[in-house]
């Protein structure tokens, strides 16, 4: 057995045990196992035999998987109802704080979505205090912009 025989064994084994990313992150984990034993002048074969059965391997993981597929699934959904009920109490600018700070909730996708219409929404009523004639109240959204902008840097970095 070679290295991509022995991976793809690996990942038809875990298919539809646990979840696709915690696959990908076993399947990365032990092609770089390879890399390295490679790397000392093991062959693809002697890793094998040194790993043992894929399948074994597999079972493993499903089983130390911190939890079943299935059981993540209506985890998710009690998580999501307590969510919803706790978030029920909460005002308007704590849910958005949640939302940012909360890495499970939004995507890096949504948060630049979330991200840019804050800011445009920052320059609308700065361009409305400037247009008014009030300077002096146009620099607090100034200030909180600069402060949004090193807070979303922070969260992408």
């Amino acid at each position: 057995m070679n290295k991509t025989e022995f991976l793809e064994e690996l990942r038809s084994s875990l298919k539809g045990q646990i979840h696709d990313f915690e696959i990908e992150r076993h399947i990365k984990y032990y092609s770089d196992y390879f890399s390295q034993e490679m790397a000392k002048g093991n062959s693809e074969e002697d890793v094998c035999n040194q790993l043992g059965s894929a399948r074994l391997i597999a079972r493993t993981l499903i089983e130390t998987s911190d939890v079943p597929m299935f059981e993540k699934v209506e985890e998710s959904y009690e998580e999501t109802k307590r969510h919803d009920e706790s978030n029920s109490e909460k005002s308007f600018l704590e849910k958005v704080f949640i939302l940012f700070t909360d890495r499970k909730s939004l995507s890096v996708l949504e948060r630049i979505y979330i991200a840019v219409a804050v800011f445009a929404i920052v320059f609308a009523i700065i361009a409305v205090l400037i247009f008014i004639g009030r300077i002096i109240v146009a620099l607090i959204p100034i200030i909180i912009l600069i402060m949004l902008l090193f807070y979303i840097f922070k969260l992408f970095v």
